[in-house]
């Protein structure tokens, strides 16, 4: 047994090494927000909190173990629609903000064919019972969400964070302001917003000197995960369970994100106000052959084998 499993960990390490991609412009945040993903998309799974892994005979929990299609009696068509209601509230600088967004998708679509053995007599061992296929889509994960608030500052601005930037150490020079940080201070120092102390090029100053704005920020976000996928399931006896599934995930995360701040009251000579707005999207679209899951009567899990391939695209 243990040289069969030395052989099976070095097949996977080679399999591994073969299909293995780099995954360019990724950080913490990403990897976070991508692997949270919410198996279970079809109403019944989605009310029994996703806890379909092991019972199986629903189409929402084919990706989490193909082994489900074994407990398949007859063949279905199934059409989940979903509604997602997010709701957020802060406060800041004592202004109360609400923010509520709905959302409507498909959670889960697909049909199951299941062919059955006319030959078996219960009972008789582990005899093949059945074979049933599947082929949909399920949603994985949703991203719809919005978050805002808002408030007074009299202390200070945004501008004042980039203006220790810029100068710290011994300065900036006002040739290299712009690369040494072009998604802030370069570009609040290309609007005009920071600019160089008369007599001193390497050293700057705010347009905004002691706050007294109004700050705006409100953040958006949209898209899904979501899964086509082919599996196939077996019965064996009603006691032995054997699946697998090709899937092909498509990821597509958008982020909209704007701040602004304001002179509401005139207060601020040559000043009026100003909004930076920043983009992102990601896509994925990749195909993985899911673990193969071998499922007994006591429902115990054994994973097989599992590869992917992917590459994501990024941009902001």
């Amino acid at each position: 047994m243990k040289p069969f499993a030395m052989k099976n960990q070095t097949f996977l390490v080679a399999l591994g090494l073969f299909l293995s991609l780099g995954i360019r412009a990724q950080n913490d945040v990403d990897a976070l927000r991508y692997s949270m993903l919410q198996y279970g998309s079809s109403a019944r799974a989605i009310g029994t909190g996703g806890a379909f892994g092991a019972i199986g005979g629903d189409f929402g929990a084919i990706s989490i173990n193909p082994a489900g299609l074994g407990v398949y009696s007859s063949s279905e068509i199934q059409f989940s629609p979903g509604f997602t209601f997010t709701g957020a509230r802060s406060n800041y600088l004592g202004v109360q903000t609400d923010d509520s967004r709905a959302n409507v998708n498909v959670g889960s679509a697909g049909f199951v064919y299941t062919g059955k053995n006319d030959n078996y007599r219960y009972g008789s061992g582990l005899r093949h019972v059945s074979t049933s296929f599947a082929f949909g889509v399920n949603r994985l994960a949703g991203f719809s969400s919005g978050r805002e608030f808002s408030g007074y500052n009299q202390d200070n601005s945004l501008l004042d964070s980039y203006e220790d930037f810029l100068n710290s150490g011994s300065g900036t020079p006002t040739s290299e302001a712009f690369d040494a940080d072009p998604f802030g201070a370069g570009l609040a120092y290309d609007a005009y917003l920071l600019n160089p102390i008369p007599g001193d090029s390497m050293r700057y100053y705010g347009v905004i000197p002691d706050g007294e704005v109004w700050q705006t920020k409100r953040l958006t976000s949209r898209g899904s995960v979501s899964e086509m996928l082919i599996a196939l399931g077996a019965n064996f006896g009603h006691k032995l369970y054997i699946g697998g599934s090709v899937g092909i995930p498509f990821l597509k995360y958008v982020e909209e994100y704007t701040y602004s701040e304001s002179d509401r009251d005139d207060a601020i000579a040559g000043f009026s106000h100003f909004d930076q707005q920043t983009n992102l999207e990601t896509k994925d679209q990749h195909w993985n052959v899911k673990s193969i899951w071998i499922r007994d009567s006591v429902r115990n899990h054994i994973r097989i084998w599992n590869c992917s391939l992917s590459k994501l695209r990024k941009k902001e």
